[in-house]
């Protein structure tokens, strides 16, 4: 290496300064915020990112005030209170974050509406689309943003722009027991959610109920065809979540929201498989994979698996007022509540 070589100045390490520098300046806030809920699902996987993103929370708010003073005496750089009506009076606060037991997320969503207020609330919103009707008659319902998480993920947001030409899917969706609530609504809603985020509105052309598992065929407005696998017979330890898709002649496979693979079909000249004359190599190409070696926010589990991606939109959206971000509103999730529904009334 020669002795007068700048290092500072190397093109990595300008790359690296301006990206730091990004950063650190994406973190300038003009508003405070609320969060409502200190459950397992909050702690593990939306506390981290608001603290990653530097938010500024004025307040969490605790189901009792036992853990409110828990919460006081302990390091949290915030006021911690039962109150919520405090917390909806207080001007500074722009936006609440909502992650409470699913039965109360209607009632706190729309009294926070009320004191005109932007929401970010963990699914499922309400319990029917009666509810969900109501809270679209709220003219700031598009500042409703539902936690979703897997339209935020970067391997379906990829994925949404690769189909086109969409023929068929298949979706096996096995997870462990679901003693806690109504697993339809509270589980079943996110591959729910996720295929009439793809495809489109849907229809139940048949359905087979084993004691813990629905087999699903479906009818897409766009005539997409779809095959869906929802149990809960499996484990939580080697949970399978499987979508394969046939579009624009070839085969996307999403492994988990981990993997993206599109596998291209070998050539047929009228109807006649070149791969019986010719032979055939298969092509794999991988659009999107998670790396475990590199220990960047993108390759974190929070990031692939659409958390940090559907915060981060909601922050933006307060600060910015730019609804048009929002991609899991209360319209968006009409056709899911509407296929939801059929499924529940045909079991």
């Amino acid at each position: 290496m020669h002795k007068d070589m700048n290092i500072g100045n190397s093109p990595i390490n300008l790359y690296k300064r301006l990206r730091k520098n990004e950063l650190l300046s994406s973190h300038s806030y003009q508003h405070s915020y609320a969060f409502v809920g200190v459950g397992i699902h909050a702690l593990d996987n939306l506390y981290p990112v608001l603290a990653h993103l530097h938010v500024p929370l004025k307040y969490v708010v605790s189901g009792s005030r036992k853990t409110a003073d828990i919460l006081t005496a302990s390091s949290w750089q915030c006021r911690a209170t039962n109150d919520l009506d405090e917390v909806l009076n207080d001007p500074e606060v722009k936006g609440l974050l909502i992650a409470v037991p699913p039965q109360k997320h209607y009632e706190l969503v729309k009294k926070s509406l009320e004191k005109h207020k932007m929401v970010f609330v963990e699914k499922p919103p309400c319990r029917t689309s009666e509810e969900l009707a109501d809270l679209i008659r709220f003219p700031e319902s598009g500042s409703v943003l539902v936690g979703l998480q897997k339209r935020y993920a970067p391997a379906c947001v990829l994925l949404k722009k690769k189909l086109k030409n969409t023929d068929h899917y298949s979706l096996h969706y096995r997870v462990g027991g679901y003693p806690e609530g109504d697993a339809l609504l509270e589980l079943f809603i996110h591959p729910v959610d996720l295929i009439t985020y793809l495809f489109g509105k849907a229809e139940v052309r048949s359905i087979v109920r084993t004691k813990e598992t629905l087999f699903l065929h479906l009818q897409h407005e766009n005539g997409t065809v779809g095959s869906v696998e929802l149990s809960t017979a499996y484990s939580w330890q080697q949970a399978e979540e499987r979508l394969t898709v046939m579009a624009n002649n070839a085969i996307y496979e999403l492994n988990g929201l981990s993997e993206l693979q599109l596998r291209n079909n070998p050539i047929r000249i009228a109807q006649l498989p070149v791969e019986k004359i010719t032979g055939y190599t298969p092509r794999t190409e991988l659009l999107f994979g998670a790396s475990t070696f590199i220990p960047s926010v993108q390759h974190n589990n929070l990031y692939i698996n659409g958390f940090y991606s559907e915060v981060k939109t909601f922050i933006r959206m307060c600060e910015t007022n730019n609804l048009k971000i929002n991609l899991s509103n209360p319209v968006a999730l009409k056709d899911t509540y509407t296929l939801l529904e059929e499924i529940g009334r045909r079991l």
